[in-house]
């Protein structure tokens, strides 16, 4: 198994061949190069145990179907901000198990409750509008402020953006976590006012 991880990895660079070179090639991957340097050097090599050296990691995007494929092992220590996270609150955990009870198990993304909420909001504003005309139902849903049981108190913008708070989590060790999917702990929640870039800060067309 030694001698199959080193073939793979490029362990006979050290011959400096110019030929038998890793450093040379451009590796048939599904990704860039790039990205595969990112996964493989700084996300599956990132913990080497020795105190002190060990690299902590921001993530751009990530969302938990990510960590629940990486592994707790390989994604430990991370931070990353999410808007929804199944654990967060009393409200997202009796939704979160209402879904999981329908997908064999599986707790809900941000993209699951995102799309749950968006769908509900309109559908709410058509009712109240009395009508399914965009225009309409675009200006009833900016009207007051949503209670949104996933997303908290959520303001519909006049740029169409949907605002709310989001979370900076870091992601659990494997002797923290008690079962799948229980990956995040909570460092801070960032207010709506900081979490978005302000209106007049963009370029929308539908502002001016």
């Amino acid at each position: 198994m030694e001698i199959g991880h080193n073939v793979l990895h490029g362990q006979w660079d050290w011959m400096n061949d110019p030929v038998i070179n890793s450093q040379a090639w451009d590796w048939d991957t599904a990704s860039t190069a790039a990205a595969w340097k990112h996964s493989h050097n700084y996300v599956h090599h990132t913990f080497t145990n020795i105190l002190g050296k060990d690299k902590r990691l921001a993530a751009l995007f990530m969302q938990i179907a990510d960590i629940d494929s990486l592994g707790l092992k390989a994604s430990q220590g991370l931070l990353l901000s999410e808007a929804f996270y199944w654990d967060l609150n009393d409200s997202t955990r009796a939704w979160s198990k209402r879904f999981a009870e329908r997908m064999v198990g599986r707790m809900p993304s941000v993209n699951h409750a995102a799309t749950y909420s968006a769908t509900l909001a309109y559908l709410r504003a058509v009712q109240a509008a009395n009508t399914i005309e965009g225009d309409k139902v675009v200006a009833q849903l900016g009207s007051a402020e949503i209670n949104d049981p996933l997303f908290g108190k959520v303001k519909v913008r006049k740029d169409g953006r949907a605002i709310h708070p989001m979370y900076v989590f870091e992601v659990k060790s494997p002797q923290e976590s008690k079962g799948r999917y229980d990956y995040y702990k909570l460092v801070r929640t960032i207010p709506t006012e900081d979490a978005f870039r302000p209106i007049d800060q963009g370029s929308c067309p539908l502002i001016h």
